[in-house]
């Protein structure tokens, strides 16, 4: 029971480290998009406010357009 207790518990540190290297992983992944997402707005400025502007169109094309007001 013992050397089962054992083995579970290092089983159970092996995945404790997996998880927090993947959390380290999607954190520097996040960090190098959002580093390569400045340098591109900085490179292209028009393109950047491009990209900014482009980034709610989703919500308003969900969103109704309101009637047309008549003549």
């Amino acid at each position: 029971a013992a050397a089962v207790a054992a083995a579970v518990a290092a089983a159970a540190a092996v995945a404790a480290a997996v998880a927090a290297a993947a959390a380290a992983a999607n954190e520097a992944t996040a960090s190098v998009t959002a580093a390569a997402a400045a340098a591109a707005v900085d490179a292209a400025p028009a393109e950047g406010a491009a990209v900014v502007a482009a980034a709610p169109a989703p919500a308003l094309v969900l969103a109704p357009l309101p009637p047309p007001p008549p003549p």
